[in-house]
């Protein structure tokens, strides 16, 4: 029997029986409570207080309508919130938080896109998927006819006399060749 070191297939070191069995996979993380706080963007919050005050109509609505309505209620909203740091510096915070709930509403009349989104790229990708395909067959065929033109070629020369030409020219080189010995 050859050494360890030799053979094609050592054997493992003999401190692999310290690792026995599946590693235990780790369970999903716990949901946090409800007055859980995090940071978002260097301001700590807490996790219950994230209500949002709907601000555009519930069921069947015309998102891109609403979306401008909250658009221009921000826009209207910033220009009172530079006339409160004009004459009262002190409410300014009040402004702050209605344009901070016009933010979220409008994010949450985008994010309705978002299925719709994946959606849309699924099918760019796929579509993509295909034009390669089809452009890889059309090279593959031409590839295909081109080998079919070249075997052609070749048939039908050795169907005009080729094969004869080629048995003589091998014939002339076995005969200047040295006999074995």
């Amino acid at each position: 029997m050859l050494p360890a070191y030799t053979s094609a297939f050592p054997p493992p070191p003999k401190y692999y029986k310290l690792y026995g069995g599946i590693a235990p996979q780790p369970e999903p993380p716990a949901l946090p409570p409800d007055n859980a706080t995090f940071a978002v963007f260097g301001e700590v919050r807490v996790a219950n207080a994230q209500s949002l005050q709907q601000m555009f109509p519930a069921g069947q609505i015309d998102t891109v309508a609403e979306l401008k309505k909250l658009n221009h209620s921000v826009a209207v909203n910033f220009l009172q919130l530079l006339d409160y740091l004009l004459t009262n510096p002190v409410d300014f915070q009040v402004k702050i938080g209605d344009i901070e709930q016009l933010v979220r509403n409008m994010n949450t009349l985008i994010n309705t896109y978002r299925p719709h989104e994946a959606r849309e790229s699924l099918i760019a990708m796929m579509q993509d998927q295909v034009d390669r395909s089809h452009h890889s067959t059309d090279d593959l065929s031409k590839k295909v006819s081109a080998a079919k033109e070249k075997l052609r070629a070749v048939l039908d020369f050795e169907g005009m006399g080729g094969t004869a030409k080629a048995e003589q020219a091998a014939s002339v080189t076995t005969e200047q060749a040295p006999a074995p010995v």
